[in-house]
Parts: structure tokens; sequence; C-alpha cells
């Protein structure tokens, strides 16, 4: 890698520690924010050792994404109620039906009924200071060298070619839990991209992979949500609003994985080998 690219990675690596840092300095209950922001963090460093891997010659990059992954799991149950409440709000101000609204105001008030703030408070503990402060010492002492091509054949190519195989996979199978499994490596290519030199010749890409990446995160939201609904029990009082709930959420779902299906095929249509040379022209 280049001194230049190498440099760039880095540096960009330490900022989001120095952000993560900012955010694990209190002593209070981590608020819902810094919750969010952790988990974004460790998905932009997951992204670069995902990058960076096949370039490697041990197993750092390895060690880095399980203990990333892992310190992001332990924020997912505060940071799941909020998504699951914010995906209802946002069906409720999209909707003009009253009914609709109805069914679906029941079940916000449902999830946080079943899902009480108390119970999602999260501390930051000793030991997810300590997973951040590894990945900063990995990052600080970081000593590869390989040359441009490498990276964007190694290892942009490898991003790309995990999501193609995905997304032919995700269209002959029908399972949505292989959308779900190309979120992750759509969102790597989304955060990774921008890094290149570049990036303003590719802004085209970039706009749809983050395109692509926000309605796979809606299809994710989404179904987390119509999972949860069946584990509220039936109400005594209303069981056809929360079945009328159930079916409004089962709509946009089917309409958002319609419409990932496009972007998707549309995004990977080209070869691993016709990638990286668009990647290399800056076209």
């Amino acid at each position: 890698m280049s001194n230049n690219t190498l440099l760039r990675l880095r540096k960009h690596a330490l900022q989001v520690h120095e952000d993560a840092a900012a955010m694990l300095s209190g002593d209070g209950p981590l608020e819902a924010d810094c919750i969010h922001g952790l988990r974004v963090a460790s998905k932009e460093l997951r992204a670069l050792w995902q990058l960076l891997k096949p370039l490697l010659d041990d197993t750092r990059a390895d060690t880095a994404i399980t203990s990333l992954r892992d310190a992001a799991a332990s924020l997912s149950e505060a940071r799941d109620r909020y998504v699951m409440l914010t995906t209802v709000n946002t069906l409720i101000r999209k909707t003009r039906n009253e009914d609709a609204c109805q069914a679906l105001a029941l079940l916000q008030q449902r999830l946080q009924t079943n899902r009480p703030e108390a119970s999602t408070e999260v501390t930051a503990s000793l030991a997810l200071h300590d997973v951040w402060r590894q990945d900063q010492q990995r990052w600080q002492q970081l000593d590869v060298s390989v040359s441009d091509q490498d990276l964007l054949r190694e290892g942009y190519g490898r991003l790309y070619r995990k999501g193609r195989r995905l997304v032919i996979r995700a269209l002959d199978r029908g399972d949505i839990q292989d959308w779900h499994n190309l979120r992750k490596w759509v969102k790597y290519l989304a955060l990774t991209l921008p890094l290149l030199d570049k990036k303003r010749k590719l802004e085209t890409l970039n706009e749809r992979t983050n395109q692509l990446g926000r309605y796979l995160g809606k299809l994710h939201d989404l179904d987390r949500l119509a999972i949860e609904i069946p584990a509220l029990g039936q109400p005594d009082d209303d069981p056809e609003q929360v079945a009328y709930a159930s079916h409004l959420i089962h709509r946009e779902l089917s309409r958002v994985l319609t419409d990932c299906e496009s972007l998707a095929s549309k995004l990977f249509e080209e070869s691993a080998g016709d990638f990286v040379r668009l990647l290399a022209k800056g076209e």
C-alpha cells in the first residue's frame, strides 16, 4: 500500500477512535445517540479491517473484526428498541389512513410497554473500553505495505465479490436472510469507497452504494419489527388492531424488498474484475 493510502486509512481509523473515546467518556448510562455512534464506529472500523484482511499475513483483522462486532452486539438491545419505535413512528407519519394510524399507534404503545426504558440502559464497561483501546493500538502499530493495485484488486474486489455472490443467492432463493447478510458487505463498501483518491469521480457509485445500504437497512428494521410483533402476544382488548398493524408492516417490507432487488441488481451487475477496473479509472 502506498504511504499516502496507508496514512489516509490509518488517519481515518484513529479519528474514529477519537470520536468513540469521546462517546465513552461519560460516567452514567450511554445516551441513545452515543449507542448509535459507537455501533456506527464499530462498522467503520470493521469495514477497514475487512478491506485490509486479504493483505495481511496474520490474524489481526479477524481478531479486530470479532472483538468490534461483539462490542457492537453488547449495545444491540437498547439500539433495537429505539429502532423499532422509530420505524413505527416513520410509518405513522407516512400513512394518511386513520385506521392504519390507530393500529400503528397501538403497536407503538405496546412496544413501549413491553420494552420499558429502564431495561435498556447501558453503561460502558471496562471490557468495552478495552476493546476500543486494543483496536486503537492495532492501528497505531499497523505496518503493512502493499500496492494500490493490490488494495483495489484484493481489498475492494473482495468486498464486491462477497456482495455480488449474495445478490445472486438472494435473487435465486428468495430468502430474506440473504438480504440481511448482503447489508453488511454493502455497508463495508459504502464506508470504504470514499477513502479512495478518486472519490469525486466515483460519486455516482458512492450514491448508488449508499442508496442500496439505506434500503437494506430499512428492510432489516422492518423485518425485526415483524418478528417482534408475535412476541408481544395478543391483547385482550383489540387483537384485530395488532393483526392490521402486522399486515401494514409486511406490506411495507414487501415494497422495500422489491426496491432492494432492483437496486442490488444494478449495483452488482458487473463482474468483480470490471468493478476493480472502474475503481482504477475513477469513472
